[in-house]
């Protein structure tokens, strides 16, 4: 499957999927009720290139009835908008989770391992499980521990990636909306409880690279929310 960030977001993608499926099954008669019955679920994560603090990845699962007009790739959207549909989003889906993998893990075990962990937390966090997952870039294909949290049904799951695909698909774009505001909540979070950590202005770049940030670092050092083997931080440990 390939599409073009051209396209607008909709539910394209999950359509070609759930006709593709019923057309490839030996039962050719479907109602309605089981194509809705067939979850196909969005994943994208944030803060994967950020110095500071975890990566987080969200996995939502909508009713394709679900219609936010603001629902897009959470990177075009402002924060009390983010906000808002990411609000909307919990109350509306038909599942999600959200998990996290620590900046300490990602320094021991690489931050694509730590976005791997962290997608398979919050699929085994999913109370209901997927047939089909959509993931968002192309550095996440060809995974293959999916087995290890079988689904409970008996149609084998299917991955696919795209490029931009938080700017294609309304399920991906969900996750990039859940993903991005529950870490900017963890860094605000940081800076409101530790006063330690308030030079750095988490609550603003989130623990990205800024310049702010980096002037920082080279005045106070390192603390232990940031990713030391990344190479801006590497130079300011201490």
């Amino acid at each position: 499957m390939s599409r073009s960030a051209n396209h607008p977001i909709s539910y394209r993608i999950e359509q070609e999927l759930i006709e593709t499926h019923y057309k490839n099954s030996k039962n050719t008669k479907t109602s309605p009720h089981q194509r809705d019955n067939l979850l196909i679920a969005g994943i994208d994560e944030a803060g994967r290139g950020a110095l500071a603090g975890p990566v987080v990845v969200a996995i939502v699962v909508l009713d394709r009835k679900f219609i936010h007009p603001h629902t897009d790739d959470s990177k075009k959207l402002a924060a009390a908008t983010r906000s808002e549909v990411a609000a909307y989003i919990k109350t509306h889906a038909q599942t999600y989770a959200v998990a996290a993998v620590s900046a300490k893990i990602i320094d021991k075990i690489n931050i694509l391992a730590a976005t791997k962990l962290a997608i398979r937390r919050a699929y085994a966090a999913l109370p209901q499980k997927p047939h089909y997952l959509l993931l968002d870039g192309k550095y996440l294909e060809n995974l293959t521990h999916w087995n290890r949290y079988p689904p409970h049904h008996s149609i084998p799951l299917a991955e696919y990636s795209f490029i931009s695909g938080d700017s294609l698909s309304y399920s991906i774009a969900a996750a990039s909306i859940l993903a991005k505001v529950t870490r900017d909540n963890t860094m605000r979070s940081y800076h409101n409880r530790y006063k330690t950590y308030q030079i750095y202005n988490f609550h603003r770049n989130k623990g990205y690279g800024v310049p702010s940030h980096l002037q920082a670092l080279q005045k106070y050092g390192a603390t232990p929310l940031h990713r030391k083997t990344f190479s801006p931080v590497k130079k300011y440990c201490r």
